[in-house]
């Protein structure tokens, strides 16, 4: 019984694995950033186990069309190529309008309207289904909690980004991620 299980469960994985990693894809982007490592690699597919081919040194501005479903990943296009690059290694990223496929043939999308409204002083509110959300001292999840603010409370946009965004609540600076802000 038990080999069949495993069987079962490494015949799934085999399948899943198959999957093509731009299935992973499916935000459309429009915004800009820059390189801030030495050298940024282009990749494959959203994952640091796929081919890299091309890279851009730090400095270099590039066009971002396309953010992974996580958000880590976004589709670059430089000076010396286009590909996956990894979030934590672009920085100045516009406020870019994103739009969510809606995954029907139609290739037709729905705009974010969230997402295009966030403009930085923009009066905004924590958004989580009725859940807290933790503010930060940094943008990361290793970043310190000043605070766990509840959903409805209102802040104030300091400086918009495509993950981690700088909010003001109760005259304090600190961090949510951006999907959790919802414009006023």
């Amino acid at each position: 019984m038990k080999r069949k299980a495993l069987a079962a469960l490494l015949a799934a994985l085999l399948l899943v694995s198959a999957l093509p990693l731009s299935a992973l894809a499916d935000t459309a982007y429009n915004a800009t950033a820059t390189v801030t490592a030495s050298w940024l690699r282009y990749r494959q597919g959203p994952s640091v186990n796929t081919a890299s081919y091309a890279q851009e040194p730090r400095g270099t501005k590039v066009t971002i069309s396309k953010k992974s479903t996580m958000g880590w990943w976004y589709y670059c296009t430089g000076p010396h190529g286009s590909g996956w690059m990894y979030y934590k290694y672009l920085t100045n990223i516009t406020a870019g309008t994103a739009a969510k496929t809606t995954g029907k043939t139609t290739g037709k999308t729905t705009a974010a309207a969230t997402t295009a409204a966030l403009k930085n002083g923009a009066k905004c509110v924590i958004s989580n289904r009725g859940n807290y959300v933790n503010f930060r001292t940094g943008a990361s999840l290793d970043s310190s909690v000043i605070a766990k603010l509840p959903d409805g409370t209102p802040v104030t946009l300091v400086a918009y980004g495509a993950v981690w965004s700088q909010v003001k609540v109760f005259g304090l600076k600190g961090y949510v991620k951006t999907n959790l802000l919802k414009a006023k």
